[in-house]
């Protein structure tokens, strides 16, 4: 059979192994590799001659990638907590109940100090935190800020690491680890 780009595109796109498409084609599985990746199709994770690519990991394009889908997989989060668990949700109620539920979730600022107020009102304006923000007016009414511990955790869980340079980091305390296969570090 002639060499014919649309049949190959249509069954590299199907999944179809290179090998199958190449013996079809009567062309070399590397012939068929290239001439597709010129075409603009997506390359594979392993090169059909057997070569593993090294150093394909662009971190820039990972996180990229992850902010894109970070809200849908954020609702997803929230929604599996209500449906799992929904006596568990509790409202958390002014500044100072936020920022000790998140304290108990273990973020830190990246130096290891507390969370502050100014850095959620930060991450709300940039970063989508699900929290109403109150409004204290001298000599009017008083309104405290507002947010529920699922709507926190969701939105921790769909961070794109625990460690989130511009964001938070988590942080245990040495030793106090209840569970899980870290080792318990002793200070003496």
């Amino acid at each position: 059979m002639p060499w014919n780009l649309a049949d190959a595109a249509r069954r590299y796109e199907a999944g179809e192994s290179l090998a199958h498409i190449a013996q079809a084609l009567d062309t070399p599985e590397s012939t068929v590799y290239r001439r597709l990746l010129a075409a603009g199709l997506p390359p594979r994770a392993t090169a059909p001659w057997g070569a593993r690519p090294r150093g394909t990991h662009n971190y820039a394009r990972e996180r990229a990638r992850h902010e894109a889908i970070a809200p849908e997989k954020q609702r997803a989060l929230y929604d599996l907590l209500v449906a799992q668990l929904p006596a568990l949700d509790r409202a958390l109620i002014g500044q100072v109940a936020i920022l000790n539920y998140l304290h108990h979730l273990g973020l830190r600022r990246r130096n290891g100090g507390p969370l502050t107020w100014r850095m959620i009102l930060r991450w709300r304006r940039d970063e989508g935190f699900p929290v109403l923000r109150g409004r204290y007016t001298p000599h009017r009414h008083r309104s405290p800020a507002l947010s529920t511990t699922f709507a926190l955790t969701a939105w921790t869980l769909s961070r794109f690491s625990s460690d989130e340079h511009h964001l938070f980091r988590v942080s245990i305390p040495h030793g106090v680890s209840a569970g899980g296969s870290r080792p318990t570090f002793r200070v003496a």
